[in-house]
């Protein structure tokens, strides 16, 4: 194998797959970067096993020549390293003697031990099954607005994922932890038949947001077992997490006993200076206590001190309330408006908080409430 490229090409292209692979992976070959070349391009293969990522470079794309086809494995730690480290822009990779891989560029030169290739798992790329076109920015923007709200280690692993609703014209996006949720529901007219749903891993829709282009469309294929994206030369596969999603317009109250129309930015910079009083924003608990002329954001900690702010700038339809809430659901919940104003819906003070905006129907943040006593 001898091949001559672009490095910031290459690098760019190791780095992107490197995300996914595991240093500590139990199987050692899966801890290596898969270069295979090819007639007419160079293909490079990452896996942790469940998530894999291929690849694709074309001859006479990005200065890419061929001079001998062939593979090799390789530590991807050490060769990202040592490619980010060469200054020329043209650098040649040859594997000699089998076991070797030799990289140089200009007066630069390095050998780098291989991983035995035959022991690297055969990774097939199903791109059967049901297809849905999208693009980025649409699907970006989605993410970012419900994304966060998924569980990071949790007992159910379907709140690890991000639910996808594929209904009659409809895409409806929806994530939980079970202490918050966010869903998006947008018009897709690609779709028209009756409901198709699939829970996607949290982590490899960010990896998708990482990876995309803008003014590209992904192309997103679902099968019984995995999930495909296909973005550029970059094919994304995962499994998919078994289990049925459950339920979530059932516990989104149809009417509200107290409706508060706020401006997003004041409300926002109002938990976010209550949130400091505490060495772990996550785990910061505020108080609205909610008045026909005034709310008032509060927070203490026995070892730093109190906050209160007064808000006047709303309007009121409704029961006056006291809610407690953690401060960082909030933020992120508000922050997922790109609106001027957001409607905070309460049905009582132990009861879902529901954020929605009349600029933005598309979106609906739940966060729960804190107990106090």
């Amino acid at each position: 194998m001898i091949i001559t490229i672009s490095r910031t090409r290459l690098l760019n292209e190791i780095n992107k797959i490197s995300r996914i692979i595991s240093y500590k992976s139990p199987l050692p070959a899966l801890t290596g970067l898969l270069f295979e070349v090819k007639p007419d391009k160079l293909v490079l293969t990452g896996s942790s096993g469940t998530l894999s990522m291929q690849v694709e470079i074309k001859v006479n794309e990005s200065k890419l020549q061929i001079e001998e086809l062939g593979k090799t494995l390789i530590k991807v730690r050490f060769v990202s390293e040592v490619i980010r480290k060469i200054e020329s822009e043209i650098i040649r990779i040859e594997v000699v003697e089998g076991s070797i891989i030799r990289i140089n560029a200009n007066n630069f030169d390095s050998q780098l031990n291989t991983l035995d290739v035959n022991q690297y798992p055969k990774i097939l790329f199903d791109t059967r099954g049901q297809e849905f076109i999208i693009s980025d920015g649409i699907l970006k923007a989605i993410v970012n607005q419900v994304g966060f709200a998924i569980g990071e280690q949790e007992r159910n692993i379907i709140f690890t994922g991000i639910h996808f609703l594929f209904s009659k014209g409809k895409l409806k996006v929806t994530a939980t932890d079970s202490f918050r949720l966010a869903s998006k529901e947008i018009n897709f007219p690609y779709y028209s038949k009756d409901d198709y749903e699939v829970i996607i891993p949290g982590k490899v829709i960010q990896e998708v947001n990482k990876i995309s282009e803008k003014n590209n469309d992904v192309t997103i294929i679902i099968n019984e077992r995995n999930v495909v994206f296909k973005i550029n030369n970059t094919i994304l596969q995962s499994k998919i997490i078994d289990g049925k999603y459950p339920n979530t317009n059932k516990i989104i109250p149809e009417s509200y006993n107290s409706k508060i129309v706020i401006n997003n930015r004041d409300l926002l910079n109002a938990i976010d200076r209550a949130s400091v009083l505490s060495h772990e924003i996550s785990n910061t608990t505020i108080k609205l206590n909610i008045s026909n002329d005034k709310i008032k954001v509060e927070s203490s900690s026995s070892e730093i001190g109190n906050s209160n702010e007064h808000l006047s700038k709303f309007h009121l339809s409704g029961e006056i309330m006291n809610i407690a809430v953690r401060s960082q659901y909030m933020l992120d919940a508000i922050r997922a408006f790109k609106t001027s104003d957001l409607n905070i819906n309460l049905t009582a003070e132990d009861k879902p908080i529901i954020i929605t905006s009349d600029e933005d129907p598309t979106l609906l943040q739940l966060v729960l409430p804190m107990r106090t006593y």
